[in-house]
């Protein structure tokens, strides 16, 4: 009987003694997902029940599960925004924050601490709470692959014209990781999936290479307006 059925199911995950390995199937939402696909198969009663658990399987896309940001230093020294995005079966996305060296008057802020005792002021906890408190729940049981609907949603939460409150650094992380994510979950190469979102199905070309002959702004001790001239 269907009740005889889910109780097998689930009592299985709890005839284990072992920790680890009880740890390990709740990390990868076994028991939630088996508890599924069995009310689906009960509720459904095809006349093939392996075939539909296997198409039932496949079609199910993963969602998030959780969202966490930390402090972490860049190549030069200074404190950035690393954000892993964790899907409900284990998969991981993380994007780790490029910080450049100067700002422009009309570029979003990259929100940091101001506290001049600590990183000289360059600490980005503030942006890191403000993830982890204000865009991380929002985002639990979104589909990674809708990444336009979860880039709209955290502009949404943070409510400033230049990304203010959240920070565009931690913005950015998340919709990095997030992006890393759904490329895993498809099993796609990163650069596929980018093509994919922007419609780009077949006409690939590599990155044409640019260099950087002078520098001005303030990347250079000259009076320049121009922060860099490429060629």
């Amino acid at each position: 009987p269907p009740s005889r059925c889910l109780f097998f199911f689930g009592s299985f995950f709890t005839m284990t003694t072992n920790s680890a390995d009880i740890e390990y199937l709740r990390q990868h939402n076994i028991p939630e997902l088996v508890n599924e696909l069995i009310q689906q198969l009960v509720t459904a009663k095809p006349s093939q029940p392996v075939s539909f658990l296997r198409d039932a399987l496949a079609k199910k896309k993963p969602v998030i599960k959780a969202v966490k940001a930390r402090q972490i230093l860049d190549s030069r020294g200074n404190p950035t925004v690393e954000v892993d995005v964790l899907l409900d079966n284990g998969l991981l996305g993380r994007g780790a924050v490029p910080s450049g060296a100067s700002t422009g008057e009309y570029e979003a802020v990259e929100l940091r601490d101001g506290d001049k005792k600590v990183y000289m002021g360059k600490g980005v906890l503030k942006s890191v709470q403000a993830v982890n408190t204000m865009v991380a729940p929002k985002l639990v049981g979104m589909d990674p692959c809708e990444q336009k609907v979860i880039d709209e949603l955290m502009m949404k939460i943070d409510g400033t014209p230049n990304k203010g409150k959240v920070g565009a650094n931690g913005i950015l992380g998340v919709s990095m990781a997030c992006c890393r994510a759904a490329a895993l979950a498809q099993g796609l190469p990163l650069w596929k999936h980018i093509a994919n979102l922007h419609g780009n199905k077949d006409n690939f070309q590599l990155p044409v290479p640019m260099a950087n002959i002078i520098n001005g702004g303030k990347h250079a001790d000259n009076k320049i307006d121009f922060q860099e001239f490429m060629v």
